[in-house]
């Protein structure tokens, strides 16, 4: 993994198990700060487009502003 990254965002949950059960054991960085958002599918239609929205935006802003909000 490039050393200058710091954030990981996952696309759903099944973006986030695949990463830490393939990914995360070969590179035992543990200061990588992590965040599931929901996914795109639209079989995850019991969240609106706008609240989506809403939670995709968190990449643009600090990470930790977010931890356990959803």
């Amino acid at each position: 993994m490039h050393p200058k990254i710091t954030r990981v965002f996952f696309n759903g949950a099944k973006a986030e198990e695949c990463y830490r059960r393939h990914v995360l054991p070969a590179t035992g960085i543990a200061s990588i700060e992590y965040l599931r958002l929901p996914s795109t599918s639209p079989a995850n239609a019991s969240i609106s487009y706008e609240r989506k929205l809403e939670m995709w935006r968190a990449i643009t802003r600090p990470i930790k502003s977010f931890v356990g909000w959803w």
